[in-house]
């Protein structure tokens, strides 16, 4: 078969884009009042002239310390049409966590992720807010976006953020058609949550001023509204998507076996992360960090698929007595799980922070191990369970928390009905 070189390519045209006239970017207003403390809502109407961009959600935030710093977090619940079609219960705040370490590099986090208030935590003792420890140069860098000073002098800055909003739905590679109503609640967690401060019983938190939410609007050439309009009135409209889900579970003190039997009942996951943090951490605790993931001298660790050991054999992890721990086939799962593997490009996740306060294990359930390909793998049910042992008796209660990812199918009918599986 002969071929010819595009250069010599002299009398073809461009391929034109005629389907989309304009892309509008519209903001709205919260329809609760941020006096509220509880929660802020949105309320997108539907529209008959326009589709929908979600992976274009952005929200704004003007907030300021009313007493002491940081790192603010939020639960988010979505409702297309009156049916739930993004739900958080209580961890929306860890799933962000983990898909922006995982999905991005150092690039964006000296970047546009300083837009959302990013700043990675970094040192052996992240729980301290001492400046004059390790981890003084990250704290040094909060301060500084919150506020100017320290003590009874400090001042604190109106700082604002602007970021995509983690929900499922904002991953569609498709337009929202119109006649879809959009309500989308964001519940505030407990300040002793995202706040780090010195005393356990601090009254900081902080203040909402502002918030606005943005979406593109699309306008169609009237001729794809009239085909999708046929169509629709003889089958479904079909919306492929991930859905994550965060869940914990509780060791008790004392343990020295980890066992969480069927953590998954039904569909399997395509993917499953698997970390610990101290519970009082969980709960919400001034004085600790909740995104501090310890590895708590874990030696064997053994994820089981309908009673088969996915890794051949269990992963093992080496405690010496100077402290030292290697934890390498652990790190691996990092790049094995998120489908990096040897590819020039990787994540936030260094070797350092690995063994410091990013103990993460992640693993890819699919049967041909491509969860990022383009492909729907076959639905799968069953159970999943874990297995492991620690060296030393937990000296704590500890979380654990488990993060997994669902292939779902979203449908609109005719009748703009959303229908979820």
């Amino acid at each position: 078969m002969e071929c010819m070189l595009s250069k010599l390519d002299l009398f073809s045209s461009p391929p034109i884009q005629s389907s989309i006239l304009r892309t509008e970017k519209v903001s709205y207003n919260p329809i609760t009042s941020l006096d509220n403390t509880g929660s802020i809502e949105f309320h997108i109407p539907s529209n008959a002239d326009s589709y929908r961009d979600l992976s274009s959600i952005q929200l704004l935030l003007t907030v300021k310390i009313i007493d002491n710093s940081v790192l603010p977090a939020n639960q988010c619940t979505v409702y297309f049409n009156n049916t739930l079609v993004s739900h958080d219960d209580m961890n929306y705040h860890y799933k962000c966590f983990f898909e922006t370490i995982l999905n991005y590099g150092r690039d964006a986090a000296d970047t546009h992720l300083k837009n959302v208030g990013w700043f990675l935590d970094e040192g052996d003792d992240i729980d301290s807010i001492r400046l004059d420890e390790d981890n003084r140069y990250t704290l040094l860098k909060k301060r500084n976006v919150f506020g100017t000073s320290e003590g009874a002098d400090a001042t604190y800055n109106n700082v604002q953020l602007i970021g995509r909003l983690n929900i499922d739905v904002a991953n569609l590679q498709k337009l929202l058609p119109s006649g879809i109503d959009i309500r989308i609640s964001l519940v505030k967690e407990n300040p002793s949550f995202y706040m780090l401060a010195a005393n356990e019983n601090s009254a900081c938190d902080i203040k909402i001023l502002e918030a606005n939410l943005s979406i593109n609007h699309i306008h169609l050439n009237p001729d794809i509204l009239l085909a999708h309009h046929k169509v629709l009135s003889t089958k479904n409209a079909i919306f492929p998507y991930k859905r994550t889900t965060v869940r914990q579970f509780t060791i008790n003190n004392g343990s020295y076996n980890l066992c969480l039997d069927n953590i998954v009942i039904g569909q399997l996951p395509n993917i499953l992360l698997f970390c610990m943090v101290p519970n009082s951490s969980y709960s919400g605790n001034y004085r600790r960090n909740p995104f501090n993931f310890k590895h708590y001298l874990l030696q064997t660790f053994s994820v089981y698929v309908n009673g088969n050991q996915i890794t051949g054999r269990p992963l093992t992890f080496e405690h010496n007595e100077n402290g030292n721990s290697v934890l390498t086939r652990g790190y691996e799962t990092l790049f094995s799980g998120t489908g990096i593997n040897f590819a020039d490009r990787g994540h936030l996740v260094s070797p350092e922070l690995y063994k410091e306060s990013l103990f993460l294990l992640m693993f890819d359930l699919t049967a041909d191990h491509s969860n990022n390909s383009d492909c729907v793998n076959i639905f799968n049910e069953g159970t999943i369970r874990i297995e492991g042992t620690f060296k030393e008796a937990l000296a704590e209660p500890v979380t654990c928390l488990l993060y997994f990812e669902f292939d779902a199918l979203m449908e609109i009918d005719a009748n703009k009905n959303i229908i979820i599986s």
